[in-house]
């Protein structure tokens, strides 16, 4: 297929170490430690998720074009045993290249949403109440990665200490890879409807002799508002034809011929 869905969870386990706090077990050159703030002075740790899972990085390749419309993570600590304790400092962010795509408002690093405000998985005690939008384009050639941001884990006894997360996106592949683009060089969201609507403009244009791309302005779908009617001309009445006569001379008038 051309065009699907995709979707990774991605699991994040922690072991016991010898001072009884938590640490994260996978490869420890996956792992960057790094400060967010002033307010708080643990580090709190940053980890690449799909390439600790894939053992590599993740990009897409020349003939691909993908777009994130959804992330999520877990919204504490003891989630799966349905209580939001043990550390609910936990966010989920996207790095694009070497760009990390969340920013705070005075343009600095942010961790990206919070479990709490983007849980996975959803249940009675947390509810999703964010997305992206809008969607995150990763373009041919671009590497990119799902982050996960802790802080300190205070598992409860007997809880399996894992942190789940995930990404849902749609892959366009081939030729709708192309569509991909020339949708996003027009302006244009970049979705299934209109990826359909490309197709059928493009074999309209062919088999109506026009040629060339459809035009921005004559997007007719589910996802733009209608265009507003045009007023219809008013009719040329015989006081505006008279004056037409007068302001080019009477060529096209012959003499004695009454005007209609």
């Amino acid at each position: 297929m051309a065009m699907r869905r995709q979707f990774e969870s991605i699991d994040v386990r922690f072991k016991p170490t010898r001072g009884g706090q938590e640490d994260v077990h996978v490869k420890s050159q996956n792992l960057k430690w790094r400060r967010y703030g002033e307010r708080s002075k643990r580090q709190k740790l940053k980890l690449p998720a799909l390439l600790t899972k894939f053992g590599r990085i993740c990009f897409t390749r020349a003939t691909e074009f993908i777009v994130i419309d959804k992330i999520g993570c877990s919204p504490s600590a003891n989630w799966s045993v349905g209580e939001l304790t043990g550390g609910n400092d936990i966010w989920v962010g996207i790095q694009i290249n070497t760009t990390e795509y969340f920013l705070d408002p005075q343009g600095g690093q942010s961790p990206g949403l919070a479990g709490l405000a983007s849980p996975y998985p959803e249940s009675h005690i947390a509810q999703s109440s964010v997305g992206l939008q809008p969607d995150v384009y990763i373009l041919p050639g671009q590497n990119w990665e799902i982050l996960f941001t802790v802080g300190q884990m205070d598992f409860k006894e007997g809880v399996n200490p894992v942190l789940k997360g995930y990404v849902s996106y749609v892959l366009y592949d081939g030729t709708d890879a192309v569509i991909a683009n020339r949708l996003l060089e027009m302006g244009v969201s970049v979705t299934p409807s209109n990826q359909d609507w490309y197709r059928r403009q493009l074999i309209q244009s062919r088999t109506g002799g026009g040629g060339g791309d459809p035009r921005p302005d004559d997007l007719d779908g589910p996802d733009t508002p209608p265009r507003p009617a045009q007023p219809a001309k008013p009719a040329e009445t015989r006081q505006d034809r008279m004056e037409t006569v007068i302001e080019n001379g009477d060529a096209d008038v012959q003499e004695g011929e009454e005007i209609a």
